[in-house]
């Protein structure tokens, strides 16, 4: 019988007693008997005295700490003195510089701390020095967070040194609570935590602070049967075994035991249905789980063997659980965004902690993060990589995590965001301030929905192993699949388009088909397409072809909508060579898909031209225009002689000035002497001439043509505009009817000031037609005339 608590509290509360015990910081001292330190084969006594303190700081120069691509040098983030290691000899006072008498003191501290942090007793962790650093009265380091130098570096080790002083405590935050460690003036101190936990050093009061700072690298055992080998590198995934099956479990020889308890939750999990939290539904069984671990990493730092504390215990038992539920697994990576209500106090500051963040050595400084204790308004958890948890093979996905199949022993508030934006009040709402966070996860799922998560998560796995059922023969289960995509099929990147069509094509179904290229757009074909386009064409008809070119495109009536834009791109740089090769017969469809690629990019022809001659100020629509005309050039160059005089009389039909079009055309065109430019010469020849057939503008005639919105007072504007002899107008206007003549100038581009003379009641509109009007005209006339005489060289 099936509990009646929830299954993911009962998850939950039973994987938080996984090593509940660990910790994210431990300290420990011991004597300093024995432990000898050389700076430049000079030994330090314990503790250490002034003198000695004077020495260190003359071969120490001030820390630096990176900012972006660069190191900095800003002791309002950190004051401190920092030694190179190569000044520092762990050894004997002979001058020895072994480090036999600090190897046995080493290891039992590390092996105490190892345990503490979770650390497998059958590790090996290793101390490397890093640097020494002094700090004296005054001298401080701003919350930050460690870099990973090495892939595996697991922790940071700080050993303070003997010396007399006050402040300069180091404050580690352990998940949202301070873990404090203090210096001795007898015993030296040693206190360790994971790399990715944020700490401070507070200032130092009086006396002076001195530690040594090592890199803590742990080398796991190999394991006995690993397959890891037998596949590629991180960034390969042309394998279809990537997912931690239960073969591939057993073969990488993880020897984990197995929870049957969790076993048992994890099927429960996957077998009680569950009605979606937003917009209704049927209650379905979730199809995979996201368990959220407490740790940041990197992709390179990411694997089973390098995972921190709790979260390689509990991975452990999850990857093991899995195994025995028939689940697949994968180690992954979120970015986490919350947005929540931000508190301000009386004075204008933040309730809640306000730790700023800088980073040590190559990382870089960031910003304060805010109260994270208001209300959440909305939160958005985002997968972007995973891998293989014992394969080191892994690829970079999107996929947006739902809540109802999220699940984590610490909740996201209680760690340090990674970046912080507050936003003021904005209307619908008040202060809000928005956190972004890292945590790595483990992602699951039941062998028999690996095909739909793994394609969801936009993973090129989906395409892979289409590709190989259809290598198998299995044609109708391949087709089946891909038409299972349809919900959320994303794709697979840019670069997965020739796969995409090889499987559009063996998966002999139309609707499958579709399914599989929607999601890609025309910008990604080129002549290297064209055999693949042939062959969809020969095998779905063009039928189905016009249906995908119109689904790429977006068709609408915005000039910059993306689909229109993408086209327009693709004209201009892939067509020519595209429809080059499709009509030298590389297939036996090459004609028509040419045909039909070159009449899907005309029929867009009008309704650009269209929007770009309705563009005001009418120098706007110019400019628009013109830049209209290469595109167009494309598209009658590629098209058969009686499509391009088709195409011409299409734009004969918009009317307007096009004049700019026109030039454009033939401007752009690779050979405007060829055939098929032939109606748009004529027809360019004739409106040239047509404008200059106009009388000139008489030196006296100031009219202006405005067609205004019908109001009277633009009634009123238009009567000044059209006498030829009036220049100036003052208007006596109240300031609605005046902004409305204002814009009505603007909007139009007139060549007309408009002022306001303030005084009287109501103030007054001052219109004034400038010099522009003439210059517009002249410029005008000269370029049509320059035109012409180049057009007319065409011999159209």
């Amino acid at each position: 019988m099936m509990s009646s608590q929830p299954i993911a509290d009962r998850l939950k509360t039973h994987l938080s007693r996984v090593g509940a015990d660990i910790v994210h910081a431990a300290s420990t001292r011991v004597q300093p008997d024995g432990l000898n330190i050389l700076i430049d084969r000079a030994p330090l006594s314990f503790p250490i005295g002034e003198d000695d303190i004077a020495a260190l700081i003359s071969i120490a120069e001030p820390a630096h700490f990176g900012s972006g691509e660069d190191t900095v040098f800003d002791p309002t983030v950190r004051d401190t003195w920092v030694i190179d290691p190569a000044h520092v000899h762990l050894g004997d006072p002979t001058g020895a510089t072994g480090t036999d008498n600090w190897t046995g003191a080493l290891d039992e501290s590390l092996g105490h701390l190892g345990a503490a942090l979770g650390i497998p007793a059958d590790a090996t962790v290793r101390a490397e020095l890093h640097s020494m650093l002094v700090y004296g009265k005054g001298q401080f380091f701003l919350p930050h967070q460690d870099s990973e130098k090495d892939d595996s570096m697991l922790a940071t080790l700080v050993v303070g040194l003997p010396t007399t002083h006050t402040g300069g405590e180091l404050v580690v935050d352990d998940d949202g609570a301070d873990r404090i460690f203090t210096g001795d003036q007898d015993d030296i101190t040693l206190a360790a935590f994971y790399a990715d936990r944020r700490h401070e050093v507070k200032p130092v009061t009086s006396g002076h602070r001195v530690t040594l700072t090592f890199n803590l690298l742990v080398d796991h055992p190999a394991a006995e049967d690993t397959t890891a080998d037998d596949h590629p590198a991180a960034e390969d995934t042309t394998d279809d075994d990537h997912t931690m099956t239960a073969t591939a479990a057993d073969d990488a020889g993880t020897g984990d035991p197995v929870d049957s308890e969790l076993t048992a939750l994890i099927t429960e999990y996957f077998t009680r249905p569950v009605k979606p939290r937003w917009g209704g539904g049927n209650a379905t069984p979730p199809q995979r789980m996201v368990f959220l671990l407490d740790h940041e990493y990197s992709r390179h730092g990411l694997s089973r063997t390098t995972l921190k504390g709790g979260d390689r215990l509990r991975a452990a038992r999850l990857l093991s659980a899995a195994r025995s539920a028939g689940c697949e697994a994968m180690l992954g990576l979120s970015e986490i965004h919350e947005t929540r209500e931000a508190a301000i106090d009386d004075r204008g500051g933040y309730y809640g902690s306000r730790w700023g963040r800088y980073w040590d050595d190559e990382d870089e400084p960031d910003i304060e993060t805010f109260d994270t204790d208001g209300e959440l308004l909305d939160g958005v958890i985002t997968l972007n990589w995973w891998m293989v948890p014992d394969k080191g093979i892994g690829e970079s996905i999107e996929s947006r995590v739902g809540e109802e199949e999220t699940l984590a022993v610490t909740s996201t508030r209680q760690l340090t965001a990674h970046a912080a934006e507050y936003e003021g009040y904005m209307g619908n709402y008040g202060n809000t301030v928005d956190h972004w966070y890292r945590r790595a996860a483990i992602i699951l799922w039941p062998m028999e929905s690996s095909f739909v998560v793994r394609a969801e998560a936009g993973s090129g796995w989906a395409l892979r192993t289409l590709a190989d059922r259809l290598t198998q023969g299995q044609i109708a289960e391949a087709a089946a699949d891909a038409r299972s995509l349809e919900p959320f099929w994303s794709g697979a990147g840019p670069e997965s388009l020739d796969l995409a069509l090889e499987v559009a094509l063996g998966v002999e179904d139309r609707t499958a088909a579709t399914v599989v290229l929607s999601p890609y757009g025309i910008a990604g074909l080129g002549a290297e397409q064209a055999e693949a386009l042939g062959a969809l064409t020969k095998r779905y008809g063009t039928t189905w072809l016009r249906d995908l070119l119109g689904s790429w495109a977006s068709a609408g009536p915005r000039f910059t909508s993306p689909g229109v834009r993408a086209l327009i791109e693709w004209v201009n740089t892939s067509m020519e060579s595209t429809i080059a090769v499709l009509r030298t017969g590389v297939s036996p469809s090459g004609a028509t898909v040419a045909e039909v690629l070159t009449s899907h990019a005309a029929a867009f022809i009008p309704q650009q031209v269209a929007s770009a001659a309705r563009q005001i100020p009418p120098a706007q629509a110019w400019r628009s225009l013109a830049d209209l005309g290469a595109f167009v050039a494309e598209v009658v160059s590629a098209a058969t002689r009686d499509h391009a005089a088709a195409i011409v009389d299409g734009l004969d039909g918009l009317g307007g000035e096009l004049i700019p079009l026109y030039v454009s055309v033939l401007q752009s065109a690779a050979d405007p002497t060829d055939e098929n430019f032939g109606p748009i010469v004529a027809e360019c020849r004739r409106r040239l001439e047509a404008e200059l057939a106009k009388p000139e503008r008489a030196a006296d005639d100031w009219s202006i043509p405005f067609t205004g919105c019908g109001c009277a007072d633009c009634d009123h504007l238009a009567g000044f505009l059209a006498s030829s002899e009036q220049r100036s107008l003052t208007w006596p206007l109240a300031k609605p009817r005046r902004q409305h003549i204002h814009s009505a100038i603007d909007t139009q581009g007139l060549p007309v000031t408009h002022t306001t003379e303030r005084t009287g009641s109501p103030h007054k509109l001052k219109l004034h037609k400038t010099d522009m009007l003439m210059k517009e005209d002249a410029a005008l006339r000269k370029y049509c005339t320059e035109q012409l005489a180049w057009v007319r060289g065409l011999n159209r």
